[in-house]
């Protein structure tokens, strides 16, 4: 097996270091200084208490506008936000909340999230969430190949892709006794608009414009159950219906008609024999009808399917001692799918599929030793596919024309190993190993007709993944807090047909990250640097041509996000930070100019207590996006608020 590795060496933790010495003679206790939310919308209060805030922004745009749209879903020149919080609690105990936030500075119109609910606890519990939100794609495609890998920037699309979200939710629990309970429920999902998709335009290939994706979709469904908890036992039944209905479309190539029902159905079981042992049990069934059709912009098919899955699991959670805990459970899934697309009365192709699988699953956490936390995880998971494919009739009808039938089974394994060691009472040792080997069996296909190949075949391939971090956590006093390590993976995937070919997957990240309050609460510091390096490559790795993408990946990251906090006096606060990304891509540097993007933000903030319940905010935000290519951009932001408690 090949194995490409590189190496990542972490700077600056030793000059992060000497500034936390000072901090060793004070008391030694695990209670860093507070981390701000740095980049937290300006007056931003969250909490328990009764608060709301007003913001007014203004942006200064220049550069590539639509890239940037992409990255903050920010459009407008000046827009408003709103956020609060009202919470009521009654001598009885009950409690109620209303909660939302909103802001216009996408399309102009208000978009947001709403949440309602209540509590009467032991008895009655309800809430109401509602979310609308807008994501805006960029113009231009990303494809790297040498017909564009620099200015001039390839063609675009006319307008600013956007998608629209809506979701909606209503919950209530209900206890109807002390061993019975009710809950139930209602779940909407909306989609409205485009997005910009990697395909070109129909009949386009290369430096095109890229294609859209439209969607107009919605997803309606009803859930409720019932829940028994007694003597040690417990069991829950729920079921559910979901319907999904609307059209979706690749602009120029593919349109589509969804018209899906799903019924389902689940039951849980627990039972305590002592304090030591539990036992756990589930259950679930579902049925998936799917009546809808496809056009491919010559004739439309009707889609005619149905999937029904069964799935079970038993599990035991022990205590072994007072050292120890294990959790064990098996997992069995069946999925049965017979569909069918229709031209007419005529079956143009049918599909019989089923795979049965089954996961075995174990955990071991150990504190025994002194100072020392250990856990270990282990698993083991097989499935069988077999499958059918045919023409002219359903698998087995009289009608059949050419056929085909796919054989396929996987085994995967998977160990992790955690260690956590206190080094006294002021550093901590993190380690993580993981392993994962998964090996695919697909058999030679059988083909009624070797010139017809009805489903695309990859033959047998295997993966193999290796995943370690390790990390130093260490606490200097009341107000240090540092930490420094490195992560990396390395994995390796084969394909054993065709004269084997195989990737390679590396990746190396080192970092450090410092949390410092040297005026004892009224300034604090917060520093973190980190590198990494990522590669990807084919054992033979083609070479880019005008109409295909970069194959071949190297590239490197680096971030910094250095930042202060100060409180002048009992009224005033300042803020400060700033974060910097430097990446480069050298994968296919001798046929493409090498990418290079830098992302930078700042903010400067400040902030003034007006009184004890009200605060003024104003700041200055920078946005910049530099790429050796079309995209770059800057953004400057300026916004004041006022906010406070009430």
């Amino acid at each position: 097996m090949k194995m490409n590795r590189t190496t990542t060496i972490t700077v600056l933790g030793l000059a992060l270091l000497a500034f936390a010495l000072p901090a060793l003679a004070e008391d030694t206790v695990d209670l860093p200084a507070q981390t701000e939310r740095i980049w937290a919308p300006t007056g931003d209060v969250i909490g328990q208490d009764n608060h709301g805030t007003a913001t007014f922004q203004a942006k200064d745009p220049h550069g590539n506008e639509a890239k940037g749209a992409e990255d903050w879903q920010l459009v407008q020149k000046y827009s408003g936000q709103g956020l609060f919080g009202y919470f009521r609690t009654k001598e009885n105990g009950s409690q109620y909340w209303l909660r939302g936030y909103g802001d216009n500075a996408g399309t102009g119109g208000l978009v947001g999230k709403f949440d309602l609910g209540g509590n009467i606890p032991g008895q009655f519990k309800w809430n109401i969430d509602f979310r609308d939100f807008d994501y805006f794609y960029d113009r231009t495609s990303e494809m790297r190949a040498p017909g564009f890998a620099a200015p001039p920037p390839p063609p675009e699309l006319g307008g600013l892709p956007k998608l629209n979200w809506r979701r909606a939710s209503i919950r209530a629990d209900y206890r109807l006794s002390d061993q019975f309970s009710l809950v139930g429920g209602f779940n909407r999902k909306c989609r409205n608009g485009q997005k910009g998709s990697l395909l070109r335009g129909f009949g386009n290939t290369g430096a095109s414009a890229p294609g859209t994706k439209l969607f107009d979709t919605t997803t309606n469904e009803f859930w409720g159950g019932v829940g028994y908890a007694g003597g040690g036992f417990g069991s829950d039944l729920n079921v559910s219906y979901r319907s999904t209905s609307g059209t979706r479309a690749l602009e120029g190539r593919h349109n589509f008609n969804d018209d899906q029902t799903r019924f389902g159905a689940k039951l849980g079981l627990s039972y305590a024999l002592n304090d030591n042992f539990k036992f756990v049990g589930h259950g679930a069934t579902s049925k998936l009808e799917n009546t809808g059709w496809d056009n491919t912009g010559i004739r439309t098919y009707d889609l005619n399917g149905e999937t029904t899955t069964s799935a079970g699991q038993i599990g035991l959670l022990a205590r072994l001692g007072k050292s120890a805990n294990l959790a064990a459970s098996a997992n069995f899934r069946s999925l049965d799918t017979d569909a069918r697309t229709n031209l007419g009365a005529d079956v143009q192709q049918a599909t019989a599929r089923k795979r049965d699988s089954q996961d075995y699953r174990i955990a071991l956490n150990y504190h025994g030793l002194a100072k020392t936390r250990l856990r270990l995880n282990y698993r083991y998971g097989t499935s069988n596919l077999d499958q059918t494919v045919a023409e002219g009739d359903i698998p087995g009808g009289a009608q059949v024309g050419d056929f085909q039938v796919s054989d396929q089974t996987r085994t995967q394994h998977d160990f992790s190993f955690r260690a956590r060691y206190r080094v006294g009472i002021a550093a901590t040792i993190k380690a993580k190993v993981a392993w994962r080997k998964q090996e695919i069996d697909d058999k030679n296909p059988v083909l009624s007709n070797p010139g017809n190949q009805l489903t695309y075949w990859m033959g047998d391939r295997d993966l193999n993944r290796y995943r370690w971090e390790l990390a130093l956590r260490m606490r200097f006093g009341r107000w240090v807090r540092f930490d420094i390590g490195h992560q990396a993976i390395d994995q390796t995937f084969e394909r054993k047909e065709f004269g084997m070919s195989e990737s390679t997957w590396t990746a190396n990240r080192g970092f450090t990250n410092l949390t410092w309050s040297p005026g004892g609460g009224s300034l604090d510091l917060y520093g973190m640097f980190s590198y990494g390096v990522e590669k990807y490559s084919l054992t033979t790795d083609p070479v880019p041509t005008a109409d295909m993408n970069a194959i071949a990946y190297n590239g490197s990251t680096m971030r910094f996000t250095p930042g202060a906090t100060y409180h002048l006096g009992e009224n005033l606060s300042l803020e400060g930070h700033y974060e910097g990304v430097r990446f480069e891509d050298t994968g296919n540097d001798d046929v493409i100019k090498k990418l290079q993007a830098d992302h930078d933000r700042m903010r400067l903030r400040a902030g003034y207590d007006i009184s004890s319940a009200a605060k003024v905010w104003a700041s200055y935000t920078r946005n910049e996006f530099d790429e050796n290519r079309w995209d770059d951009y800057i953004h400057h932001l300026y916004s004041v608020s006022v906010s406070g408690t009430f």
